[in-house]
């Protein structure tokens, strides 16, 4: 959620940076050892969940990450020693690139200042802001409407493909699943969506611009 990088300014930092790339599998809990030196890692393709358990073992989606995202790789712990991890929702591809090199890179480069400052805003912590502003909602409708305008953005379409199952999407938007699939019918008899199962179109104006999302 928050800001991410066009598929163009992703071809830029891989053209400059020749990056490490590591691919998961479906399903796979992303495990490595951290760098000494801290690294970024930047989503080029699939879907990674940032997840944490508590002493029960439950499961809880802290964060969501697609193509165009970026996260710092101190975000990914050992599971055995600890309880937060990311987890291959799809198959994906990450490329890592050093911190310092992408610091030193975007002070040199005017341009890329200001998409320093979006990606150190909104994604350089274990919750971004996006998120936060979606779990201080009030209402589902309020919760679901947020993250589906921003989809829309992403995928610069108002038909949507929901980019996680519905019960990823409950945990994530931290509801009861089917609290929000009554409300996802009740969206689509009152016309604020429409479709099936998890491609939608939303028919209500998203008056929402890239900057506002942050």
């Amino acid at each position: 959620m928050g800001y991410f990088l066009s598929s163009e300014e992703i071809r830029t930092l891989r053209r400059i940076f020749d990056p490490r790339i590591q691919t998961y599998a479906k399903g796979e809990t992303v495990l490595h050892e951290i760098p000494e030196q801290p690294q970024i890692g930047l989503m080029l393709s699939g879907t990674v969940l940032l997840c944490a358990e508590n002493e029960l073992f439950e499961r809880s989606i802290l964060g969501l990450f697609t193509q165009g995202d970026c996260f710092p790789c101190s975000l990914i712990e050992q599971t055995h020693d600890n309880v937060a991890y990311f987890q291959a929702k799809y198959p994906s591809t990450v490329a890592f690139i050093p911190w310092k090199n992408l610091l030193e890179f975007c002070i040199t480069s005017p341009q890329w200042q200001k998409t320093l400052f979006l990606l150190l805003d909104s994604h350089l912590g274990p919750k971004n802001l996006s998120q936060n502003f979606i779990l201080h909602q009030r209402s589902i409708r309020s919760r679901l409407l947020y993250f589906f305008r921003e989809q829309a953005l992403r995928q610069q379409s108002n038909t949507i493909r929901v980019p996680i199952p519905f019960s990823d999407l409950a945990e994530f938007l931290a509801v009861e699943r089917t609290a929000m699939m009554r409300e996802l019918r009740r969206m689509k008899e009152d016309g604020l969506i429409e479709g099936k199962q998890r491609s939608l179109t939303l028919l209500c104006p998203t008056g929402i611009s890239h900057t506002s999302l942050l």
